[in-house]
């Protein structure tokens, strides 16, 4: 697959409707905390770990010799990056937020994307 057609792909998938999800957005704008609940948090947490599955996917699946930084290396940074910064924003909610709800389900998610992170074998 050529690098432009991989990068478009993943690319595609980081773009689609969870973009509006508040913590899914990379801005250098505030995050709009004020639009977060527990719901919220759930769908983020779920959308980057089917982002991830696709991207692990596709990064697999390049051939034996084939691998070069850009399809490679940096595809695993952009996979790493989007469960790093989740991670950080349900941190801050997590310590901050004053619903219990929204505050047990950041915390719940976070966990589950550490092992996620952690572990290419975990079930959800």
């Amino acid at each position: 697959m050529p690098l432009y057609f991989l990068f478009s792909a993943l690319s595609a998938q980081a773009q689609g409707p969870s973009s509006e999800n508040p913590l899914l957005i990379h801005s250098n704008q505030p995050i709009a905390f004020d639009q977060v609940n527990a719901k919220v948090v759930r769908e983020a947490a779920a959308s980057v770990i089917l982002l991830s599955d696709r991207r692990v996917k596709i990064i697999t699946a390049i051939p034996d010799g084939k691998q070069t930084i850009a399809n490679t290396l940096i595809a695993m940074d952009e996979l790493y990056y989007d469960l790093g910064d989740l991670q950080s924003k349900l941190g801050v909610i997590t310590s901050t937020y004053e619903d219990d709800s929204t505050r047990t389900v950041a915390n719940d998610e976070n966990d589950k994307l550490s092992l996620y992170s952690g572990n290419p074998d975990f079930k959800r």
